[in-house]
């Protein structure tokens, strides 16, 4: 898989149907890197800059984003807290996101106002189908001792393996560790790149013992 599937993937698997990061919409660079992040995962994405440019602009400064991020995700002593996850479950062909059809009209596309006019529904501008997340989107994965994390983006990060053939964190060029040392946050690295994943509140907890 090439640096710029693998970009769109981990952003396609990751987005919100009310996702506003620009982060996730539009990737940044940084330093041989394409960067794609929401508010709880980022990913560092190793591409040819005259690659990354042809898709998308380099202009915006994320210097204090990823100084930030730098330092959580430190060096020292990162082999000797590596941890391990499974397999996580995916939705049927790993697609996150699918269309439903829209509450607020019914799938009709169009809306009654107090003045018994049609109008077209503001909530799904007249198609009758919303951007809904799959069920397993909401499930959550308990790390003992860490906090509980979104089973979607820990699948996103997994996905990251490059098409090598090689499982992931199995060998030492793909891990999670936990040697940040800033509050909970789970640091991971793959032979493409590094990033990392903030734990989220309690929804529908799930424990996996690792």
């Amino acid at each position: 898989m090439s640096a710029l599937d693998l970009i769109r993937k981990f952003s396609a698997a990751i987005q919100d149907p009310n996702e506003c990061s620009v982060f996730c919409r539009q990737p940044s660079w940084y330093q041989r890197h394409a960067v794609v992040a929401n508010a709880c995962v980022v990913a560092f994405i190793k591409i040819e800059q005259s690659e990354f440019e042809r898709h998308w602009p380099a202009g915006r400064d994320i210097e204090p984003f990823v100084k930030n991020v730098q330092q959580t995700i430190k060096p020292e002593g990162w082999e000797s807290a590596i941890i391990e996850l499974p397999e996580l479950e995916q939705p049927p062909g790993g697609e996150w996101m699918a269309l439903s059809t829209c509450d607020e009209c019914h799938g009709s596309g169009e809306v009654t106002c107090d003045y018994d006019h049609e109008h077209e529904c503001p909530e799904c501008q007249g198609s009758g189908k919303v951007k809904s997340l799959h069920p397993l989107s909401r499930r959550e994965v308990l790390l003992p001792g860490m906090g509980k994390f979104n089973h979607r983006y820990l699948w996103a990060v997994q996905q990251l393996q490059p098409a090598s053939g090689f499982q992931f964190m199995r060998g030492p060029e793909v891990t999670f560790s936990i040697a940040g040392g800033h509050g909970y946050v789970l640091g991971f690295r793959f032979s493409g790149g590094f990033g990392a994943v903030m734990p989220r509140g309690p929804i529908e907890a799930k424990e996996v013992a690792v």
